[in-house]
C-alpha cells in the first residue's frame, strides 16, 4: 500500500512538472499562476498544494529528479565523469533550453551543487581517499568547472560533441597542469 502511495504521489508531481514545462514554452515562468499549471497538468490546486508551497520547488523537484540517474552511472574516472556528465545534459537538452530562456539555470547549478558535493566524495574517483589530500576543494573546482563549460557549450550550440568536448578539456587540463606544480 505504502508504494502505491509513493509512486501515486511520484505521478502527481510528475504531471505537474511536466505541466509547468509545456507552459514554459510559451509563458515566462513568473507570470505563470498555480492555477495555469493546475489546469495544464490537470490537477487540482489541494494536489498541487500538497506537493509544492511554489513554482520552484516543482522545479527543484525535477531537476533532483533527473540527478538520481547520475548515482545509477558507474563513474571511476575522470574522463568517465567528464564524458557522463555532457552526454547527460545533452541529453536533458530540451530542459536546459527552457530553463535558460526563463533564467533558472542558476536555480539548477543551486541543486546541483550540494548534490555531486555529496556524491563525489563516495565516488571512486582517483583522487578521493589521499593521504595528505582534502578532495573538498577539488570536487568544488571540477562541478564549477563543468558547469561553466556545460554552459559555455550551451551557447556554443552544443558543438562539438559531448565526447569531443570532454577530451578537449582533458588535454586543456593536462596542458594547464604543467603550471600549477609548486
Amino acid at each position: 500500500e505504502r508504494r502505491k502511495m509513493n509512486s501515486r504521489v511520484y505521478q502527481s508531481k510528475l504531471l505537474i512538472a511536466e505541466g509547468l514545462f509545456r507552459l514554459l514554452e510559451k509563458d515566462a515562468f513568473e507570470e505563470l499562476t498555480i492555477s495555469e499549471i493546475c489546469a495544464e497538468a490537470q490537477v487540482s490546486r489541494n494536489t498541487f498544494y500538497r506537493h509544492f508551497h511554489g513554482k520552484k520547488m516543482i522545479v527543484e523537484f525535477f531537476i533532483k529528479n533527473l540527478l538520481r540517474k547520475v548515482k545509477e552511472a558507474a563513474i571511476k574516472d575522470f574522463p568517465t565523469l567528464l564524458t557522463f556528465y555532457f552526454r547527460f545534459w545533452r541529453e536533458q537538452s530540451y530542459y536546459v533550453n527552457l530553463l535558460k530562456k526563463q533564467h533558472l539555470l542558476g536555480l539548477v547549478f543551486d541543486i546541483e551543487r550540494p548534490y555531486f558535493s555529496n556524491m563525489l566524495p563516495t565516488s571512486q574517483l582517483p583522487w578521493h581517499n589521499q593521504v595528505d589530500c582534502s578532495e573538498k576543494f577539488v570536487d568544488l573546482l571540477v562541478i564549477g568547472g563543468m558547469w561553466n563549460i556545460l554552459l559555455y557549450w550551451f551557447d556554443c550550440d552544443l558543438n562539438p560533441s559531448a565526447d569531443v568536448l570532454a577530451q578537449r578539456v582533458l588535454e586543456e587540463l593536462h596542458f594547464y597542469s604543467r603550471f600549477m606544480s609548486k
